[in-house]
């Protein structure tokens, strides 16, 4: 596994263990999409494969195509940044 891949990950488990605060101070849990590939396994649950697949009631087969636009979208919108 690649460094930044690790480092990554480890953003992704703290920030799912202790949330993000806000300018007021408050602490909340932000919606969390791990895109990429090589990840840890503690993080699969959060790649975007996972995300559809638990949405769309386990059915992998008829994922495949939502995951592939939503990966198109996700690309374009990274894109545009």
């Amino acid at each position: 596994m690649c460094v930044g891949c690790s480092a990554l990950d480890e953003i992704v488990m703290r920030t799912v263990k202790y949330g993000l605060m806000d300018r007021d101070g408050s602490t909340y849990a932000p919606g969390i999409v791990r895109a990429g590939v090589n990840m840890h396994h503690s993080v699969k649950a959060f790649s975007l494969d996972a995300i559809v697949e638990s949405r769309m009631g386990g059915d992998k087969a008829s994922c495949s195509g939502v995951i592939e636009a939503m990966l198109f979208l996700f690309e374009v919108s990274c894109l545009s940044l």
